[in-house]
């Protein structure tokens, strides 16, 4: 229960938490986990133009 209210106290200041902690926190408190490497090979960011690059950085800032 204490590592859970350091957890919260530094979320609450905006500050990193660890992975360790984030295991602590239930899942609406957690950041959200995003990768890549399954990707399909048809539909590559590298395809795609600078200002749809932009949308999709902003769009996983905003989750």
């Amino acid at each position: 229960m204490k590592k859970q209210f350091k957890a919260n106290q530094r979320q609450e200041k905006r500050t990193k938490i660890s992975a360790r902690e984030t295991v602590d926190l239930p899942p609406e408190q957690q950041s959200p986990l995003f990768c890549l490497r399954y990707m399909n090979k048809d539909y590559s960011l590298s395809q795609c133009t600078k200002d749809k690059k932009a949308a999709f950085a902003d769009k996983l800032f905003d989750i």
